[in-house]
């Protein structure tokens, strides 16, 4: 009975002790959380001869759009989601949607808005330019 109970203390311990350790051994592993909620802030680079407030950052599979502010846009929002460059609802005529992007650790990120591009094609060309420049 008496080895029991020290088993189930032990266990409790080792249980106990991984709960509260788990979140330092996860951040020395590189482990991040997807749920986890950060703030975003989106340098945008404007090549086009738009104004800024023609371009939002949109969420992907969400209906949510941040606008820039002098060329900045910060927000929060799940680890996991992913962004685009689009045009504001605000500008029915005009057309632009950029490449989805992973939210990255550096900060702030940037997005490029090139007319004279289609970023698809842009995306294309520069995995082509790292494919073969290896």
């Amino acid at each position: 009975m008496r080895e029991n109970m020290m088993a189930l203390g032990v266990i409790a311990i080792l249980i106990s002790g991984a709960y509260f350790l788990a979140p330092m051994i996860y951040a020395m592993i590189g482990f991040e959380d997807p749920d986890e909620i950060v703030t975003v802030s989106v340098e945008l680079e404007n090549r086009c001869p738009f104004d800024d407030k023609v371009f939002v950052v949109k969420v992907i599979d969400k209906a949510r759009s941040f606008k820039f502010n002098n060329g900045k846009a910060t927000f929060s929002v799940p680890r996991k989601t992913k962004l685009k460059l689009v045009v504001s609802r605000d500008f029915p005529d005009f057309e632009y949607s950029g490449i989805p992007q992973k939210i990255s650790d550096k900060m702030p990120m940037k997005m490029i808005a090139d007319c004279t591009t289609s970023p698809r094609l842009q995306s294309t060309i520069n995995a082509l330019k790292q494919q073969f420049n290896k």
